[in-house]
């Protein structure tokens, strides 16, 4: 203890670890400028998601995949149902797995293996004029 003071290890790696997740998604915001969003919604201009390309965004502080397709668009959370981790998209497969517990989703969210006992939430998305709008 210098000069009094005891500063333990954990409450400094919290501090310094709250600000580095803060600084890294202000750093991620930036890269998206033309992404707009509130509390409720999140507005991504059509031009900016091609047909058939997976573009992630944060939609209620969470990971959620929205794809355009010829026929519309959709969303769903990209957090396995079984204890919340981020899913990942693997093209090969045409499945989202889970990289903590094995967990399987097949193109739709539909589980196909491992210990998830429901799908992939979905998240309410439209078109709205030249734009695609996730959420309420």
């Amino acid at each position: 203890m210098k000069g009094g003071v005891s500063i333990e290890r954990r409450a400094v790696l919290r501090v310094l670890g709250g600000a580095g997740g803060a600084a890294l998604a202000m750093g991620l915001g930036a890269c998206s400028p033309s992404l707009s969003s509130d509390a409720r919604k999140v507005r991504i201009p059509i031009s900016d998601l091609p047909v058939g390309v997976r573009v992630r965004v944060v939609y209620a502080g969470h990971p959620v995949e929205v794809l355009r397709t010829a026929e519309g668009v959709t969303a769903r959370s990209l957090l396995c149902t079984h204890m919340g981790c981020e899913v990942r998209w693997s093209q090969g497969t045409e499945t989202y797995n889970c990289p903590c517990h094995g967990g399987v989703y097949g193109a739709g969210g539909v589980v196909v293996a491992g210990p998830p006992s429901h799908a992939l939430r979905s998240e309410p998305v439209r078109i709205q004029g030249d734009a695609v709008v996730l959420g309420g």
